[in-house]
């Protein structure tokens, strides 16, 4: 069928407007205006990072999954690396989503979301078009096989704000998102596991028509998405559609027949790709709805900070498994110290740059980060212990709640103190019994000290007991 068929066009708005359409959004669409990709980017990277010659590399559009089977053909095991590295590679990824990207987030009639990226520009920008200053509101939640279950918190008509949820991880300093294709076989297996997939997530697929859309997959892995979506085998009849939107590919054409053989329900466009899908998409959603679009140009723009989230310092930039650095006020110097020889030393470094102190969900958010990061560093002082009322000690409150519920020998909380004083010395002591401590004057870690927080951090990887 044709993209520009009315009926068909006619049909998907009308779907849109019953709110029975579920966007399944894939790395094709993890562009940059200028149409840079964001995985073939950080790919770039990662390969001049673990020194993989150009010759043992397909083509200078090699994908993570090429970088990667040639770094483990050499021989290495250390698998767990790859993913902390790309987390601290893709902060030199300066990406503004592309305006398809863009006009997919303004389509309101969208609340869940689906992505099977792992990269943040969905959510970046859903942000940007729907809220004054593109602050971040929207509530991303992520499958990861070895973490908490999570899922969605209602269903897709009823949530409150819109939802992305990662499908297969997010970016994180964990093994907790699929960068090769055997972890897209692990996650699909494990979303098959009755006791951690997410239930409710796979209702609303089931019970909905979705719209696959820029998920360059493998033939095979096509196949099984669709099959994990449907939720019962893909000839089972059903009054449900699936359209799949995608790049032309060799491998389209067998999918094509299969699809064509096999699941009657699902439309397929090859003939454009996803951005000019969506332009028209887009086109036709603001012609029957012109108030959007006044609602949009009414909107302030938002900057390039604010909008897009580049560095921006709130407490949902955290990623998963990062160190936590909890500090008074006082201390903001030394914490960035610290900081800064951390992320130097290759370890994912986290602190609330900006302690706002204050609304449900900035707080929610800063639990929620001390969930899941994988050190709690709390940094002691002269100055902190004369403040006996602080939203850093509800965060140390916070830590050693979590620890509680931890194995004896995992080590969680590692207090810094970052003065001679004597008051520094008593304070650890009371509120942390029975943890060493380390002295970091001013916080300037020695080697010894950088070694040593690197040996707890990667522990905690191996034992994948983020979350």
């Amino acid at each position: 069928m044709e993209t520009d068929h009315e009926f068909f066009w006619e049909t998907l708005l009308t779907l849109l407007d019953e709110g029975t359409v579920i966007p399944i959004v894939g790395q094709e669409l993890a562009v940059d205006t200028a149409g840079l990709s964001w995985h073939r980017e950080l790919a770039r990277l990662l390969a001049s990072e673990l020194r993989i010659p150009a010759e043992e590399l397909p083509d200078d559009a090699a994908s993570l999954n090429d970088v990667c089977s040639a770094y483990f053909r050499r021989g290495a095991i250390r698998r767990t690396e790859i993913y902390t590295r790309l987390a601290m590679l893709a902060k030199r990824l300066d990406f503004q989503p592309a305006p398809s990207l863009r006009q997919l987030a303004s389509i309101r009639a969208f609340k869940l979301f689906v992505t099977t990226s792992f990269d943040p520009l969905l959510a970046q920008a859903i942000d940007a078009e729907r809220y004054a200053g593109g602050t971040a509101q929207t509530e991303v939640l992520s499958f990861a096989p070895k973490a908490t279950p999570v899922d969605l918190p209602a269903g897709a008509r009823e949530l409150a704000r819109p939802v992305v949820f990662h499908l297969f991880g997010r970016l994180a300093a964990t093994d907790s998102y699929a960068v090769t294709e055997e972890d897209l076989i692990e996650f699909f297996h494990k979303l098959h596991s009755d006791t951690i997939r997410p239930k409710r997530l796979f209702d609303e697929l089931r019970d909905s028509n979705l719209l696959i859309i820029g998920n360059g997959f493998p033939d095979w892995l096509a196949r099984f998405l669709i099959r994990l979506a449907k939720s019962e085998r893909i000839l089972a009849e059903r009054s449900k559609y699936e359209y799949l939107v995608a790049s032309p590919s060799p491998d389209n054409k067998s999918l094509l027949a299969f699809l064509r053989s096999f699941s009657r329900e699902t439309q397929f466009f090859e003939a454009h790709d996803p951005a000019t899908f969506i332009g028209e998409l887009h086109r036709r959603w603001i012609e029957r709805h012109p108030e959007a679009a006044a609602t949009a140009a009414a909107r302030p723009v938002a900057s390039h900070d604010a909008a897009l989230g580049a560095q921006a310092p709130t407490a949902a930039d955290m990623l998963d498994g990062a160190i936590f650095l909890s500090y008074g006020s006082e201390n903001r110097p030394v914490c960035d110290r610290m900081r800064e020889t951390l992320d130097r030393a290759g370890m994912e470094v986290w602190f609330d740059r900006q302690q706002l102190q204050g609304g449900d969900a900035w707080d929610q958010k800063i639990r929620r980060n001390i969930q899941y990061c994988s050190l709690f560093v709390p940094l002691i002082s002269r100055e902190i212990c004369q403040r006996r009322e602080g939203y850093f000690r509800l965060e140390w409150r916070l830590a050693r709640e979590r620890m509680q519920r931890m194995a004896s020998d995992r080590v969680f909380i590692l207090p810094c103190l970052i003065d001679d004083s004597p008051e520094a010395a008593t304070e650890a002591a009371r509120e942390f019994p029975d943890i060493q401590h380390l002295r970091v004057p001013s916080g300037a870690l020695d080697p010894a000290q950088i070694d040593r927080i690197r040996l707890h951090f990667r522990h905690a990887q191996r034992r994948e007991i983020i979350g």
